[in-house]
């Protein structure tokens, strides 16, 4: 059951970013290129920290994510507003810092912390843009994304993996449910709006 739900896992979060990617060429998502860009430099490191450690569970779901961040960033770049704001010019700088302090610690655990919460740091404009402009975000990518990050867990929790072995896809599913949540949010607010709208014209 273990190697099944890892199976299953890995490729329910690579499955993740097909909509995601699609929306970007054809639906008008826009991401935060920023918020990307930190998730592909420190998934990328996660990754080598998840296999030094032999956590295959967490290096195949940080792996994964790597390489899906990078195509969002290539594709984002093409398609997408490269405007940056104020608030994301400080995120990147508390990014930087988190990084280089990352690269200073020789605590595997310490390590994934400090990578996490930089993670986390970055997830906020996307946060705020998912609350703002929620059509220029995949809520479906979001959705698939926290099914399969929920089975790389529950498989790593049944094969009695490391702290460090389950702190990310732990992360990767409170994150992608407040995401989701943001967005149905969002959108229910906007839709309210609207008939509101309609209603007051009348």
């Amino acid at each position: 059951m273990t190697k099944l739900l890892l199976i299953l896992g890995t490729v329910l979060a690579t499955a993740a970013y097909a909509p995601y990617i699609r929306d970007i060429v054809w639906h008008g998502v826009r991401p935060r290129l920023v918020s990307w860009v930190i998730w592909t430099l420190l998934l990328g490191l996660m990754t080598v920290v998840s296999v030094q450690e032999r956590q295959l569970g967490s290096a195949l779901a940080t792996g994964i994510s790597t390489i899906g961040c990078l195509a969002v960033v290539v594709l984002g770049w093409r398609y997408a507003t490269r405007s940056v704001t104020r608030y994301e010019i400080a995120t990147l700088l508390a990014a930087v810092a988190g990084i280089a302090l990352w690269l200073t610690l020789d605590n595997p655990l310490l390590v994934m912390v400090v990578a996490i919460a930089v993670d986390a740091i970055a997830y906020v404009p996307t946060l705020v843009h998912g609350w703002q402009n929620p059509e220029e975000e995949s809520w479906l990518a979001y959705a698939v994304g926290i099914v399969g990050e929920g089975a790389i867990l529950a498989s790593v929790l049944q094969g009695h993996a490391s702290l460090v072995g389950y702190l990310y896809p732990l992360y990767a599913v409170v994150f992608g449910t407040a995401m989701v949540g943001l967005i149905a949010l969002a959108n229910y607010r906007d839709s309210a709006a609207e008939g509101a709208a309609v209603v007051s014209e009348w």
